[in-house]
């Protein structure tokens, strides 16, 4: 599930990323050669990492805030039930 999560996020901060360029071409008249289509995927790769990266980041914090320490109940084996809530 969460290797689906990255490929969507991959994806949408790309057409987040083109959406932003276009809108900034338009108001600073920056002649971005639209038809040199494999420029604007070379720029758009490292910004797909970063924002997947960033993804990761942030699940890793969430995840180790949630770590559940296991309880060791191997040494309870043969012990009533009275010993083992000590």
């Amino acid at each position: 599930m969460y290797a689906i999560i990255a490929i969507a996020t991959y994806y949408a901060s790309g057409l987040v990323f083109g959406i932003l360029l276009g809108i900034i071409d338009l108001i600073f008249d920056l002649n971005i050669d639209w038809d040199n289509a494999f420029g604007l995927n070379l720029i758009g790769i490292p910004i797909g990492i970063a924002v997947d990266y960033g993804l990761y980041v942030i699940l890793k914090k969430k995840w180790e805030k949630e770590k559940v320490n296991p309880k060791d109940e191997i040494q309870d084996i043969g012990n009533s039930i009275e010993n083992q809530e000590e």
